[in-house]
């Protein structure tokens, strides 16, 4: 398969061909899911990931999703992400003395998720964001949101520069991410400082995971290479720790650049797909489903032998359900079908959200007699 990309996104170096590692058979799309059955079939690619030689940045180097300037996600219906959210800005706003009227910008606002959030903190926040349905969403709640795209170092957002900005899990969809941090880094006023967020490639290593890559994820950040695509960007790094269970990385900036060294982190292989394979066998005669529709669970049923044996996907996201999951094309129902259908096994594979799911499924699913967990790299029965 011929590589989209042929030079690092972090240093610009070469990448050599024969460091790539391929992964056949992988879902090509996560969102906008597919209405039928034979079309998810043929929704699949072979991911190749290259980590780069000379700075470590592990990436991909297939062609970026045709969406990838928009942001979709539903983590937005989540209690307890809301929570962590506000607990968050708050702390944020309060560490930098950020007033009420302080110019702050989310890049990459989706239907105004997080935006709204914001808009408790700050009196007028505004949100950046390219899709067209997206931007309708934020209009419709009241949010200010512009439309757009930080495709040049000299790109304005707005008619003034920020105090402060807030990137949520968007970073790593961007083809050329320096760019579009300097991009960012020319709409902020000399003393702004900022939140960047991104999956935390550290947790997979560490948890030996190989289902988190996606064609949407063309950059997968540990800490010591987002500092340095932070950095050589022209922001200087406050902090960057783990957060959200440990799955996200959390970033706070400051508009000034500074140099940092690096680590080199390799990825791994693990048996995970052939633990998953036995344990549909074992259960799959008195109904077997699966809780998430995500791209951790699309990845991984895309790679096991069994998945003609799963009855069904279940997810809480109202644009997936009555859809396929890709390349396994397994539909997608709303959870109320556990209580009609009356699967016995259930496995939850929900990324950060799954201890959520885990005391939903105990309180209103009592049919599942046998409840499985995916928790890191490990399947768990959950008592």
């Amino acid at each position: 398969m011929k590589n989209f990309l042929s030079k690092c996104r972090l240093c610009g170096s070469k990448i050599n061909s024969s460091s790539i590692y391929s992964i056949k058979n992988s879902p090509s799309i996560i969102q906008n899911l597919p209405k039928s059955q034979i079309r998810a079939k043929s929704q699949k690619l072979t991911l190749q990931i290259a980590q780069c030689s000379n700075c470590n940045l592990t990436q991909l180097t297939n062609k970026p999703v045709s969406y990838y300037k928009s942001v979709i996600r539903a983590s937005g219906i989540s209690a307890s992400m809301s929570l962590f959210k506000k607990k968050q800005i708050k702390s944020f706003s309060e560490k930098f003395n950020l007033n009420n009227d302080a110019k702050v910008c989310e890049i990459g606002c989706g239907s105004g998720e997080y935006l709204k959030i914001l808009n408790n903190h700050f009196i007028d926040p505004l949100g950046l964001e390219f899709d067209n349905a997206q931007i309708a969403n934020c209009k419709e709640n009241g949010l200010k949101v512009r439309k757009g795209f930080i495709s040049n170092q000299s790109y304005k957002v707005n008619n003034h520069k920020f105090d402060a900005f807030f990137i949520f899990n968007f970073l790593e969809h961007i083809p050329s991410p320096i760019t579009f941090l300097k991009g960012i880094a020319n709409n902020l006023k000399p003393k702004a400082f900022g939140i960047i967020e991104v999956p935390n490639y550290d947790f997979m290593l560490r948890n030996n995971i190989s289902y988190d890559y996606t064609p949407e994820h063309l950059s997968y950040f540990t800490k010591q290479t987002l500092n340095k695509m932070l950095t050589i960007s022209g922001l200087n790094v406050i902090s960057i720790r783990e957060v959200w269970h440990g799955h996200i990385l959390e970033a706070i900036v400051s508009h000034k650049k500074e140099e940092v060294v690096h680590q080199k982190k390799t990825p791994n292989k693990n048996t995970l797909f052939e633990n998953i394979d036995k344990l549909v066998d074992l259960e799959y005669k008195d109904g077997f489903v699966v809780w998430g529709a995500c791209h951790h669970s699309f990845f991984i049923l895309s790679q096991i032998k069994n998945s003609k044996k799963i009855k069904f996907i279940v997810d809480s996201a109202a644009h997936k359900v009555n859809r396929y999951s890709p390349v396994s094309a397994i539909k997608i129902n709303h959870p109320e079908e556990l209580n009609i259908y009356r699967p016995k096994s259930l496995l939850i594979m929900a990324s950060s959200y799954s201890a959520e799911v885990v005391k939903i499924a105990k309180k209103k699913y009592k049919c599942i007699k046998n409840l499985y967990l995916l928790d890191g790299n490990l399947i768990k029965k959950i008592a």
